[in-house]
């Protein structure tokens, strides 16, 4: 059979059974066949199984082989699942890889993995301490969940392997929707009740012993019952199980099956097919886990040794310490040393052994046997300084008593002291090999004392493995012929994309920066598309990484060129971000939004129409449009509002940028897009670190503070509104640490940044911004009040602090600016080159304070530049904001005085015979007319672009409301002053009563609540009256507010709430109550609502206002809301 996993054809169809699948593999295990007595039992063989009738006799002395002492018998098994959840095989330990790799991949159909992870400990049950349990475990967990992980374990319900259970139970809870794969790989001999495990479904094929009587599994459940030997349970929470038999039972220990499954799996040494990482965790363990550990690092397997976990961890540890200097680079570093490669100057070491046999007289064969003396290894020579200690270490570490009778347990021959020397030198041997400089590399220690990332320690592991790797695949493709020559650079990347796609499972960008990116994307397969992942599962520190290292987002959302041409060019970009996974999702805070708005019925945001939507009711209706399918529409659309100019008069042609220009554009736009789709997704780490990238900081940051806080205003848990809050407190800090690097460089241009119109954000500013957000401590800043200074006396000079410039100002008002271009100070102006005229900087109807063109053109008289300049600054004064303030505020106040003098003077009614209108009568309907136009144009010229922005922005203002509401009225008495010109129509007789019945009416149905006074009274009294000053308090409706004993006496000091129409008479009651032991001070301390309906006379408040009624002479009921109604 090949070695690639599609040499075998498998029916993909549902019709055929996994057991079809299994039996085209043709698995086998073993079953011993030739007894040989063990030196324990002699009635039991050395593989733990009772003499039977078919077993051959062996030797007593003869050693037990798996390959001359058993048979291969077919694995064949109707569901081969445990407890029905589990699926296992039973196969032989010399099972070819291949067909092993085909079960897992084609007949199991285990995904891929993106790393495959041995633990490994002790196989007996130790005990872990809780740090251990909790923060391994937890580390563990937390990688498994993050990316598709192979778990091996060797299945074993000991401590490491329950706490793995354990871990895979909480996961699968948590992520009901994802399959963790956990492959334990055991030994089918010795597992505790193995038969009932696989029979708990009752569907079990039964195999008939020979005996015809029993099926096999009954036969060797008596068999073990026999042997007494020592089993394990098997732990449940895995989801597969290998199940090594080699004919023995008792034997726990699967030696190198694991360490070659794993290299078979992950390729390691094969150059031409794709990579996939592995590493081993090592937590506590014995001998076998030193074993394990010497198996993995002979080939090239990464192991992480956890500090502090059990004997096996601490020893490495310690020895990796004592060691140290085989760290440093030197000749040896570079170089391999086997296990038992002999050193080349040690010739003394073999001996010869020959000797003759005879054939004939002519003939003679000479036999040679060559004897190598191993203590003279170049490991031991090289360790041969630490070899003692490293022995006796070993002995008092693991080979006392205790751990003598577990391995004996375990069917170890540790009999004499000739075998436990023998075990030791094997260990001691693998432990150097382990140690050497060019293997010591793979280890990587993990302590839990330190608060390092388990998974950075571990990715830091699989990286440093991997390079040694490359390595040797690069030296092994160098050895095969030109024909299977295959680019090591493209494996290479390949390689190096994995790792990267691990590394941003586990967010290591440390270890990654250091051992994959290394400063360059060269070596990263499709980097685009990585950039594009790392987006979508919000991992801003790879995203600054690949920022930094040249990732150009406008080529990845705009290729080429798609940004000027394509009709669609915000496909892509909505496409691969704007998931609608995500944004459906009750986590997703704009999810709100959308559901409210009636034009986002699809819920789904998959046009530009729909995000112009988003951002237009987040921010506010006063910016343009930001997404346009083609750059003609964008450019169009702007011509419509006179947001730019055409480039020649009346052409209608637009002309495209250049590529360079294009480029630029591209990046820029496509920055904006992705830190506003941060902010929407609510990813503030990345936002932030998109925020870092794009070409404006001050604008972006009050548009993110902007939206957070609609984000706070729609949150219903407190802890979202407090993580909205924080994130807007920090973009509004950031975008003012940035305005105020902007005025330590120069402050004028740091004014007119806050106040330009920014094309790339709909043409807002940052001060529009900032108070649609109501960002007070950005406003507040200095350079805030500077522009809003500047704006306010425009072309007029801004510091009109001194009493000349008031007096001037104000003459300047009184003689309607007459007097002002002489006396007034306006700004400075630009004097330009003899010959030369100034040129506008601004618009002419935007913010034109910082422009001198004003001031000067368009020229009146070439002639006469004193009348130019006259002219020029009477306008301009007029124009001014403070100016035209003072007009209105004159205006108004004339306007008060007039309608005032009218009302109180000069009001006569007008008649059938005469209208009888006086002049200031009407003026003050010119003046509320105007006022009225002066609204309208208000109304109309406000940023908002739709008129329902415009009348929400309008009517925010509550002043606004009783204005309309004032001209309302205004026009309306207007309009009955001269339609109901007869006296009879304006009686007080007829007046006053509708009135009073109106006003009584709205007071009946606002549902009024009575005030009474509280006083706070302070009592001083016995603690033995205690309860009698409680009981007068409570016939008064008191309320006790607090109680404190007086130290070093027996009085009781008491505080309470007393009613003042409830406080008369109460000082003679508490003393007769208290025998005159108590003594009340009363004073004032606030208002409090009366208890029930006044309306009502069952009720406390009903009797205070029908006492007061009576009082009053008045009907003890209160008139019902039906009296009051005009029945005419």
């Amino acid at each position: 059979m090949s070695s690639s996993i599609h040499s075998i054809s498998y029916q993909t169809n549902q019709e055929s059974s996994l057991a079809e699948h299994v039996a085209r593999l043709k698995l086998y295990y073993r079953v011993c066949i030739k007894f040989v007595p063990s030196s324990q039992n002699k009635k039991v063989c050395v593989c733990n199984r009772p003499e039977r009738h078919d077993h051959r006799k062996g030797e007593d002395d003869e050693n037990w082989n798996m390959q001359t002492h058993t048979k291969p018998v077919l694995f064949e098994h109707q569901n081969s699942l445990i407890n029905k959840t589990a699926f296992f095989v039973r196969i032989a330990p010399d099972t070819r890889m291949s067909k092993i790799k085909s079960l897992l991949l084609c007949v199991w159909q285990i995904p891929k993995s993106k790393l495959i992870m041995s633990i490994i400990g002790s196989t007996t049950y130790s005990n872990f301490t809780d740090r251990v349990e909790s923060n391994l475990m937890r580390g563990i967990a937390n990688v498994a969940s993050k990316s598709n992980v192979w778990i091996i374990t060797n299945g074993y319900n000991n401590r490491i392997v329950r706490l793995v259970g354990q871990a895979i139970k909480k996961l699968k809870l948590q992520h009901a929707n994802n399959e963790i794969i956990a492959i334990g790989i055991c030994k089918w001999g010795s597992v505790k009740n193995v038969q009932n495990l696989i029979d708990s479904d009752g569907t079990e094929t039964i195999k008939q012993s020979n005996n015809g009587n029993r099926s096999v599994y009954e036969q060797e459940d008596e068999e073990q019952r026999f042997s007494k030997i020592d089993q394990y349970e098997l732990e449940v929470n895995h989801s597969h199980y290998l199940m090594l038999d080699d004919g023995r039972y008792g034997y726990p220990d699967t030696e190198d099956f694991r360490t070659r499954l794993c290299l078979n799996m992950a390729n390691l040494e094969k150059y031409d097919e794709p990579y996939t990482p592995v590493v081993t965790v090592a937590v506590g363990g014995d001998l076998d886990t030193i074993a394990n550990i010497f198996y993995d690092l002979s080939k090239n397997v990464p192991v992480v040794i956890t500090a502090g976990s059990g004997r096996a961890c601490d020893f490495f540890t310690r020895w990796l310490l004592y060691t140290k200097q085989f760290d440093y680079p030197s000749s040896e570093s570079d170089i391999l040393f086997s296990i038992n490669e002999l050193h080349d100057n040690k010739k003394k070491s073999l001996r010869l052994q020959s000797h003759y046999t005879m054939i004939d007289d002519r003939r003679t064969i000479l036999y040679t046997s060559l004897h190598l003396d191993y203590s003279v290894t170049k490991l031991e020579d090289l360790f041969k300084d630490y070899k003692t200690r490293l022995k006796n270490d070993l002995r008092c570490t693991f080979f006392a008593q205790v751990d003598l009778d577990d391995l004996r347990l375990r069917n170890a021959d540790v009999s004499t002291d000739a075998k436990q020397d023998e075990l030791l030198e094997r260990t001691v041997r693998q432990v150097l090999f382990c140690l050497q400089p060019s293997i010591r590399r793979n280890i990587t220690i993990f302590n839990l004392n330190l608060e390092s990332s388990f998974s950075d320690t571990l990715f830091g592991s699989i990286c440093r493995s991997y390079e040694t790797s490359l390595s040797m695949k690069e030296k092994r493709r160098k050895m095969i012929s030109e024909e299977r020559n295959i680019p090591a650079y493209e494996k290479q990347n390949d390689g190096k994309s994995k790792l990267l796609q691990l590394a941003m499972d586990w967010n290591c960008i440390d270890v990654a920066k250091e051992f994959v990116l290394q400063n360059c994307l060269d070596n990263i397969l499709n980097p685009e598309k990585i950039f594009i992942e790392a987006l979508q599962r919000n991992l801003p520190a790879f995203i600054d990484e690949f920022l930094k290292l040249g990732v150009d987002p406008g080529e990845i959302f705009f290729p080429r060129n798609t940004f000027l041409g394509s009709n669609e060019r915000y496909d892509k970009f909505l496409k691969d971000l704007y998931l609608t996974e995500q944004i459906n999702t009750t986590s997703s805070p704009i999810q709100t939004f959308i559901d409210a708005n009636e034009k986002l019925a699809n819920r789904k945001i998959d046009s530009i129409d729909a995000l112009n939507v988003i951002f237009r009711v987040l921010i506010g209706d006063y910016m343009h449009n930001l997404y346009f399918d083609t750059y003609k529409s964008e450019y169009e659309k702007r011509m419509e509002f006179e947001l730019t100019k055409r480039n020649t008069k009346g052409s209608t042609d637009i002309s495209l940028p250049n590529n360079e220009t294009a480029k630029e554009l591209a990046q820029d736009y496509i920055m904006r897009d992705l830190f506003l789709w941060a902010i929407l997704m609510n990813y503030v780490g990345m936002a932030k670190v998109l925020l870092s990238h794009t070409k404006y900081r001050i604008c972006p940051a009050l548009i993110a503070t902007k939206i957070f806080k609609e984000y706070h205003t729609k949150a219903i848990h407190e802890d979202l509104k407090t993580d909205y809050k924080t994130s807007a407190t920090y973009f509004e800090q950031y975008a003012i640490d940035c305005l105020r690097e902007c005025v330590e460089n120069n402050a004028d241009r740091a004014c007119l940044i806050i106040l330009q119109q920014n094309k790339l954000y709909g043409f807002v500013t940052c001060l529009q911004v900032a108070a649609e957000a109501d960002d007070k401590s950005f406003i507040a800043l200095p350079c805030c009040v500077e522009a809003l200074n500047n704006i306010w006396y425009d072309k007029l000079f801004p510091e009109q602090s001194r009493k000349r410039d008031i007096l001037a100002l104000l003459l300047g008002f009184v003689t309607f600016g007459l007097t002002a271009p002489v006396t007034v100070c306006y700004r400075e102006v630009v004097e330009c080159r003899h010959g030369e005229s100034l040129t506008k900087i601004v618009s002419s109807n935007g913010i034109t304070y910082c422009d001198s063109y004003p001031l000067q053109y368009p020229r009146i008289s070439d002639s006469n530049s004193g009348l130019n300049r006259y002219l020029h600054r009477w306008k301009n004064f007029h124009l001014s904001p403070m100016v035209k303030f003072c007009y209105d505020f004159v205006f108004y106040c004339f306007f008060l005085l007039l309608f005032s003098y009218v009302l109180l003077f000069d009001f006569s009614p007008p008649t059938n015979r005469t209208l009888s209108i006086h002049w200031t009568e009407v003026t003050t309907i010119l003046l509320v007319s105007g006022m009225l136009i002066e609204e309208i144009r208000f109304f109309l010229v406000q940023d908002n672009l739709t008129l329902i922005g415009k009348s929400k922005n309008y009517f925010r203002d509550l002043f606004k409301l009783m204005t309309l509401l004032a001209f309302i009225l205004f026009y309306i008495g207007l309009i009955l002053r001269f339609v109901h010109r007869d006296s009879a129509h304006r009686r007080p007789d007829q007046l006053i009563p509708a009135i009073r019945r109106c006003l009584l009416a709205s007071m009946h149905m606002a549902q009024p609540r009575l005030l009474e006074p509280i006083f706070l009274v302070d009592i001083e009294c016995p603690t033995r009256m205690i309860g009698k000053v409680y009981s007068t308090l409570n016939k008064r409706r008191g309320q006790i507010n607090e109680e404190n004993e007086l130290h070093g006496t027996t009085l009781t000091r008491i505080k309470a709430f007393l009613p003042v129409n409830e406080s008369f008479g109460y000082t003679e009651e508490l003393r007769h109550a208290t025998s005159g032991t108590a003594f009340p001070q009363c004073q004032f301390d606030h208002w409090a609502l009366l208890p029930g309906e006044p309306f009502e006379l069952n009720t406390k408040c009903g009797q205070v206002v029908s006492e007061i009624r009576q009082r009053k002479a008045l009907p003890e009921q209160v008139p019902a809301i039906e009296t009051l109604v005009d029945r005419q």
